[in-house]
């Protein structure tokens, strides 16, 4: 259970504040140590600790536990305590069970609930998981000032950086007025977060060619055809 609980705060991380050296797998690296406290519980591999619950002893990734998923701080900001925090509805019933029987039950917050969205962001990875097979979930709502929703990264097999984001964007001036937001994208030639990107980005350059081929690239194809987005789902 310890493993499944690490592997679903790793999936609230953005996928470049991964700790590195070390990969991009949701699996623990090296020995996972699990420990209990007065309302909180850690987990920590060799790249990175997770709290979830009060307190805060300086670990790199720190959820509180409520009752209902709650805005904790304003952000944006990277790594330390989240601006959402995490309630029983996120974990689903057996991870929220085992976290209550260790920590005790979640705890009610002021704030801004954040349940419309959470439930916004379920059903936008309920409907796209079955056409992206092994690509992984990574949530955004810590470090933009423009949107919230998932970084879709491509599966770690293809040794490519390609992205696509999904969920709602807006402009900072008008936050109030957000809408659906589609992106894929890649990183620019030559253009590093980490050294071990360097051969997945150079195949990335070479890949877009070929999806942007004039007579057969498939995306070249779907922005001259768009007739597909005629057919998206509203979500208010």
């Amino acid at each position: 259970m310890e493993k499944d609980l690490f592997a679903r705060l790793w999936q609230e991380l953005d996928f470049d504040d991964h700790p590195y050296p070390g990969t991009h797998s949701p699996d623990p690296q090296g020995d996972l140590k699990f420990a209990t406290h007065d309302g909180a519980l850690t987990l920590t591999d060799d790249r990175i600790s997770f709290r979830l619950g009060v307190g805060n002893d300086g670990e790199k990734s720190i959820h509180r536990w409520t009752m209902e998923p709650t805005q904790m701080n304003e952000g944006p900001k990277r790594l330390g305590e989240h601006r959402w925090s995490i309630s029983p509805k996120d974990l689903g019933l057996t991870l929220s069970a085992f976290v209550a029987v260790k920590i005790g039950p979640p705890t009610v917050k002021n704030g801004d609930s954040k349940l419309e969205e959470r439930i916004l962001l379920g059903q936008i990875r309920n409907a796209l998981s079955p056409l992206l097979t092994d690509w992984t979930w990574h949530l955004e709502v810590d470090n933009k000032p423009d949107r919230m929703g998932w970084y879709i990264r491509a599966p770690e097999a293809w040794e490519s950086l390609f992205t696509i984001f999904a969920g709602l964007g807006w402009n900072p001036d008008t936050p109030e007025n957000k809408h659906g937001f589609v992106l894929f994208e890649r990183a620019p030639p030559g253009e590093l977060d980490r050294p071990d990107e360097e051969n997945p980005n150079r195949l990335d350059a070479l890949r877009t060619v070929a999806l942007c081929n004039s007579q057969r690239g498939a995306l070249t194809k779907l922005a001259s055809d768009p007739i597909w987005s005629h057919e998206a789902t509203p979500h208010h």
